[in-house]
């Protein structure tokens, strides 16, 4: 069997409503800290019960700060919303999103060159440049013959086109 639901409102009862704060307040700290350890996140939680009677977790107030600080220091202050998003900052944020995508799909550099000495990198530049050379010859062969590229008449049985290199198209000759 489950539980029951309970109503959310304030309890009358001054004893019941203080032994619930204090079940309450150790099962949210309790849940905060296995949040923080499982996730390996920073958070904080402060509970304020008037008169200056409150409770952190966690009990070092300079982690405290140190939290408050890093979530302060993320956005402008003024410009958060209750969501902590607000029109422009979705955009803005979409906009980078995309741009990192972007990097991702068409990347300009490969982790790879990296341990390439600098002679190797000459060789490099010059297979590439070969190779963009054999393209574009190739590209002006099939503008001559007024193939469209592109286009949807165009497949490579019907034209003879073969594949003899990764991402390059030849015309064989018959």
């Amino acid at each position: 069997m489950g539980r029951s639901k309970i109503k959310v409102e304030l309890i009358q009862d001054h004893k019941k409503r203080k032994s619930t704060l204090v079940n309450r307040k150790a099962g949210l700290v309790k849940k905060i800290s296995e949040l923080s350890i499982l996730c390996d996140i920073k958070a904080c939680m402060i509970i304020y019960e008037g008169n200056y009677n409150h409770q952190t977790w966690p009990k070092d107030p300079n982690k405290v700060k140190e939290v408050i600080n890093l979530y302060k220091n993320q956005l402008p202050f003024e410009g958060r919303s209750k969501r902590g998003k607000t029109l422009s900052n979705y955009f803005e944020n979409d906009q980078k999103k995309r741009a990192v995508i972007k990097v991702e799909k068409y990347p300009t550099w490969d982790s790879r060159f990296d341990y390439l000495s600098a002679k190797e990198l000459q060789n490099l530049t010059g297979v590439v440049e070969k190779r963009m050379d054999k393209a574009k010859g190739k590209i002006e062969l099939l503008k001559s013959m007024n193939v469209h590229i592109g286009s949807s008449s165009l497949s490579s049985t019907n034209m003879g086109l073969q594949l003899d290199e990764p991402n390059y198209y030849s015309v064989a000759y018959i």
